[in-house]
Protein backbone atom coordinates (compact mmCIF):
# COMPACT_ATOMS: atom_id res chain seq x y z
CA UNK A 1 0.00 0.00 0.00
CA UNK A 2 2.75 2.55 0.70
CA UNK A 3 4.27 2.25 -2.39
CA UNK A 4 0.68 2.04 -4.16
CA UNK A 5 1.79 -0.94 -6.00
CA UNK A 6 -1.30 -2.60 -7.42
CA UNK A 7 -0.88 -6.97 -8.39
CA UNK A 8 -2.25 -8.87 -10.18
CA UNK A 9 -2.69 -12.12 -11.41
CA UNK A 10 -3.82 -13.50 -15.19
CA UNK A 11 -4.56 -16.94 -15.65
CA UNK A 12 -2.95 -17.93 -18.96
CA UNK A 13 -5.63 -20.64 -19.38
CA UNK A 14 -8.58 -18.61 -18.75
CA UNK A 15 -7.79 -15.35 -19.61
CA UNK A 16 -9.33 -14.01 -16.21
CA UNK A 17 -7.13 -12.06 -13.94
CA UNK A 18 -7.50 -11.44 -10.30
CA UNK A 19 -6.32 -8.21 -8.97
CA UNK A 20 -6.24 -5.95 -5.82
CA UNK A 21 -8.40 -2.71 -5.01
CA UNK A 22 -4.87 -0.44 -5.63
CA UNK A 23 -4.70 -2.21 -8.69
CA UNK A 24 -8.28 -1.22 -9.85
CA UNK A 25 -8.00 2.21 -8.64
CA UNK A 26 -5.17 3.06 -11.30
CA UNK A 27 -6.54 1.41 -13.98
CA UNK A 28 -10.03 2.56 -13.43
CA UNK A 29 -12.23 -1.24 -12.70
CA UNK A 30 -14.99 -1.15 -10.59
CA UNK A 31 -15.10 -4.46 -7.84
CA UNK A 32 -18.34 -5.84 -10.42
CA UNK A 33 -16.30 -5.68 -13.61
CA UNK A 34 -15.36 -9.11 -15.27
CA UNK A 35 -11.64 -9.10 -15.16
CA UNK A 36 -10.23 -10.57 -18.50
CA UNK A 37 -7.04 -10.22 -20.77
CA UNK A 38 -9.90 -8.45 -23.12
CA UNK A 39 -10.08 -5.31 -20.77
CA UNK A 40 -6.07 -5.18 -20.15
CA UNK A 41 -6.03 -4.67 -23.88
CA UNK A 42 -9.21 -2.28 -24.24
CA UNK A 43 -7.20 0.25 -21.72
CA UNK A 44 -3.50 -0.33 -22.71
CA UNK A 45 -2.79 2.71 -25.12
CA UNK A 46 -3.22 1.95 -28.76
CA UNK A 47 0.27 3.04 -29.37
CA UNK A 48 1.68 1.04 -26.88
CA UNK A 49 0.08 -2.27 -27.11
CA UNK A 50 1.99 -3.89 -30.09
CA UNK A 51 5.04 -3.82 -28.08
CA UNK A 52 3.09 -4.94 -25.16
CA UNK A 53 2.01 -8.08 -26.59
CA UNK A 54 5.60 -8.81 -27.98
CA UNK A 55 7.15 -8.37 -24.74
CA UNK A 56 4.31 -10.44 -23.13
CA UNK A 57 5.15 -13.22 -26.05
CA UNK A 58 8.57 -12.86 -24.98
CA UNK A 59 7.97 -13.68 -21.34
CA UNK A 60 5.90 -16.55 -22.46
CA UNK A 61 8.23 -18.01 -24.22
CA UNK A 62 11.28 -17.42 -22.53
CA UNK A 63 10.39 -16.90 -18.95
CA UNK A 64 12.11 -13.45 -19.13
CA UNK A 65 11.09 -10.97 -16.80
CA UNK A 66 8.47 -8.34 -17.73
CA UNK A 67 9.34 -4.77 -17.02
CA UNK A 68 7.98 -1.95 -19.10
CA UNK A 69 6.66 1.21 -18.86
CA UNK A 70 3.68 2.27 -20.84
CA UNK A 71 0.69 4.06 -21.23
CA UNK A 72 -3.14 2.77 -20.47
CA UNK A 73 -6.24 4.71 -20.94
CA UNK A 74 -8.47 4.29 -17.33
CA UNK A 75 -11.46 2.36 -18.15
CA UNK A 76 -13.57 5.01 -15.72
CA UNK A 77 -12.63 8.56 -16.64
CA UNK A 78 -10.40 7.77 -19.93
CA UNK A 79 -7.46 9.48 -18.14
CA UNK A 80 -4.56 8.72 -19.60
CA UNK A 81 -1.64 7.08 -17.22
CA UNK A 82 1.69 6.03 -17.28
CA UNK A 83 2.26 2.33 -15.47
CA UNK A 84 5.54 0.95 -14.42
CA UNK A 85 4.87 -2.92 -14.95
CA UNK A 86 6.78 -5.27 -13.30
CA UNK A 87 5.55 -9.35 -13.92
CA UNK A 88 6.98 -12.81 -14.23
CA UNK A 89 5.33 -16.09 -15.65
CA UNK A 90 4.65 -19.27 -13.83
CA UNK A 91 4.93 -22.84 -15.24
CA UNK A 92 3.95 -25.46 -13.93
CA UNK A 93 5.49 -28.51 -15.77
CA UNK A 94 7.34 -25.79 -18.41
CA UNK A 95 3.91 -25.16 -19.12
CA UNK A 96 3.20 -21.13 -18.77
CA UNK A 97 -0.33 -21.03 -16.88
CA UNK A 98 0.01 -17.75 -14.99
CA UNK A 99 1.18 -14.11 -15.45
CA UNK A 100 1.79 -12.46 -11.80
CA UNK A 101 2.86 -8.81 -11.26
CA UNK A 102 2.97 -5.44 -10.53
CA UNK A 103 1.76 -2.08 -12.32
CA UNK A 104 2.57 1.61 -10.13
CA UNK A 105 1.48 4.71 -12.08
CA UNK A 106 4.30 7.06 -12.96
CA UNK A 107 2.50 9.33 -14.70
CA UNK A 108 3.53 12.32 -12.59
CA UNK A 109 7.26 11.04 -12.61
CA UNK A 110 7.12 10.62 -16.51
CA UNK A 111 4.79 13.99 -17.37
CA UNK A 112 8.17 15.51 -15.51
CA UNK A 113 10.56 13.70 -17.36
CA UNK A 114 8.94 14.70 -20.84
CA UNK A 115 9.13 18.25 -19.34
CA UNK A 116 13.12 18.22 -19.22
CA UNK A 117 13.71 15.98 -22.65
CA UNK A 118 11.93 18.56 -24.11
CA UNK A 119 13.83 21.58 -22.77
CA UNK A 120 17.19 20.15 -22.85
CA UNK A 121 15.95 19.79 -26.59
CA UNK A 122 15.34 23.22 -27.27
CA UNK A 123 18.56 24.18 -25.39
CA UNK A 124 20.39 22.23 -27.93
CA UNK A 125 18.30 23.94 -30.07
CA UNK A 126 19.15 27.32 -28.79
CA UNK A 127 22.40 26.69 -28.75
CA UNK A 128 23.04 25.36 -32.60
CA UNK A 129 21.63 28.73 -33.49
CA UNK A 130 23.45 31.02 -31.39
CA UNK A 131 26.54 29.05 -31.63
CA UNK A 132 27.09 28.43 -28.08
CA UNK A 133 28.76 26.44 -26.37
CA UNK A 134 28.74 24.53 -23.19
CA UNK A 135 31.06 22.14 -20.61
CA UNK A 136 30.77 20.99 -17.05
CA UNK A 137 33.25 20.44 -14.83
CA UNK A 138 33.47 18.50 -11.88
CA UNK A 139 35.96 19.06 -9.77
CA UNK A 140 35.58 16.03 -7.71
CA UNK A 141 37.26 13.80 -10.29
CA UNK A 142 38.66 16.99 -12.45
CA UNK A 143 36.64 15.64 -15.25
CA UNK A 144 34.84 17.98 -17.61
CA UNK A 145 31.78 17.50 -20.23
CA UNK A 146 32.10 19.36 -23.85
CA UNK A 147 28.89 20.16 -25.90
CA UNK A 148 29.16 19.60 -29.41
CA UNK A 149 29.30 23.09 -30.44
CA UNK A 150 31.76 23.73 -27.31
CA UNK A 151 34.02 20.77 -29.50
CA UNK A 152 33.93 22.74 -32.55
CA UNK A 153 34.38 26.09 -31.36
CA UNK A 154 37.76 24.92 -29.21
CA UNK A 155 38.42 22.60 -32.39
CA UNK A 156 38.47 19.49 -29.77
CA UNK A 157 37.99 15.57 -31.37
CA UNK A 158 36.31 12.85 -29.57
CA UNK A 159 39.70 11.14 -28.41
CA UNK A 160 40.96 14.45 -26.72
CA UNK A 161 40.95 13.87 -22.80
CA UNK A 162 39.02 16.03 -20.79
CA UNK A 163 40.70 16.65 -17.80
CA UNK A 164 42.27 19.33 -15.83
CA UNK A 165 45.49 18.02 -17.15
CA UNK A 166 44.53 18.68 -20.37
CA UNK A 167 42.74 22.01 -20.09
Amino acid sequence: EIAQLGTYNLNLITNKFKSSDIFDAIVGLKSTDIKTFDIWRTITHPDDTPANQKMLTHCIKTGAKFDRKYRIITKDTKEIKWLHGIGKIIFKKEIPTNFVGTIQDITKNKLTELVIEESERKLREAQEITRLGTFIFDDSTNLFETSPICDDILGLDHSYKRDIKGW
